[in-house]
């Protein structure tokens, strides 16, 4: 490709670039209005705190995409002009400023997906302990302190740059906190599963049918469930992606033209798709989520539902194998039958197991997972 076949692709680049971030504003504005509206009328609110976090997340998010726009404007600019970019005092200023939004984004993103988990599961057997509560507070606490001293380092030391404090530092705690969140994600997305493996089972042995209600909430509490840690998980995969990046280019010092065009094309995704999971996992957004994520969706929980089955029928397995042989002596056997009266040996059979099946049918109706 010639030199100036580069330069009209790079134009036409940033003019798309322009355009997508220009379609983003009127997206974050609508998305904003349908969340205020829809919790003012909603009957069932969700927590206040959840809520303002997102109208926050909603604004920061629109900061980090109007630097997105101004770079994008200041860089035609330059290719039009034909002047270095590194020139732009604006540009530079402004950038090193912005780092600053990105990184609150990511860690709002992080925060409101945690609270909708500890929602969700608040006032169930699989309510988060407050051991676990407290642990991921204290994260995001250290979380906000470290973009809160970045500037402060930035100011000590003026010759390293913001982006190479960044790395250093944010980016190294932000990947080993993301990965704690994963686990937590899925290890409560798998908790859901298994509960639900063991109430069809003990429907099965007792011959019952599950109560309809109980039945639909199980259900719902699946489907949210696998929608939230869907969202979370792969909106954490393209923060990693930008996080080790950052750190390849900053921390490390590799700085190739293929990890620059790569790392600068995953921060925009990163920002764009971290305000569509975050939208998307609101119960206004259902209907547009299924409708983008369902083949996903529904893959994913035929997926956990086979894998933790398999597992269910190994373990079932593995005790009948390390299960002590049953003996039983002639002489006690007699005896026990001798113990019968006749009454008891014409009672039909239906009547003698009633009981235990009610005994039975009750128990499974009352271990279902409350929402």
């Amino acid at each position: 490709m010639s030199s100036q076949s580069a330069h009209v692709l790079e134009i036409a680049a940033n003019i798309a670039h322009l355009a997508v971030n220009a379609l983003f504003f009127v997206i974050i504005i609508g998305v904003s209005y349908k969340l205020i509206r829809s919790y003012q009328t909603s009957k069932e609110k969700p927590p206040r705190l959840l809520f303002m976090n997102g109208i926050v997340f909603n604004v920061v998010t629109f900061t980090c995409i109007f630097g997105l726009f101004f770079f994008s404007a200041v860089n035609l600019q330059c290719l039009l002009n034909g002047t270095n970019l590194d020139d732009q005092k604006e540009y530079t200023t402004y950038h090193s400023f912005w780092i600053m939004f990105y990184g609150k984004q990511g860690c709002l993103m992080l925060m409101i997906m945690f609270m909708r988990v500890q929602h969700v599961f608040q006032g169930t057997e699989m309510a988060l302990s407050t051991f676990t509560y407290r642990f991921f507070v204290v994260c995001f606490t250290v979380a906000l302190i470290l973009f809160t001293m970045l500037p402060i380092l930035h100011i000590i030391t003026p010759t390293i740059s913001i982006w190479t404090w960044c790395a250093s530092t944010f980016c190294f705690y932000n990947l080993a906190f993301m990965m704690t969140l994963t686990f937590l994600f899925l290890s409560k997305l798998r908790h859901v599963f298994q509960s639900f493996i063991v109430l069809q089972k003990m429907a099965a042995r007792a011959g019952v049918e599950c109560d309809e209600a109980q039945k639909a909430e199980n259900e719902q509490m699946v489907k949210t469930s696998t929608k939230t840690a869907l969202l979370a998980t792969s909106s954490i995969v393209l923060t990693a992606s930008s996080c080790i990046l950052l750190i390849i280019r900053f921390s490390f010092d590799i700085e190739t033209q293929l990890v620059y065009t790569l790392s600068e094309w995953i921060i925009s995704i990163d920002i764009y798709s971290n305000f569509l999971f975050v939208t998307l996992s609101y119960s206004y957004f259902d209907a547009p989520y299924y409708r983008l994520c369902k083949h996903c969706d529904h893959r994913c929980q035929r997926v956990w539902y086979q894998l933790l089955l398999d597992e269910d029928m190994e373990n079932e397995t593995e005790k009948e194998k390390n299960a002590p042989p049953i003996t039983l002596k002639l002489d006690v056997a007699l005896a026990s039958a001798s113990a019968y009266s006749n009454e008891d040996r014409c009672e039909p059979p239906n009547n003698r197991f009633q009981h235990n099946i009610a005994m039975v049918h009750t128990v499974s109706t009352a271990g279902t997972v409350a929402k």
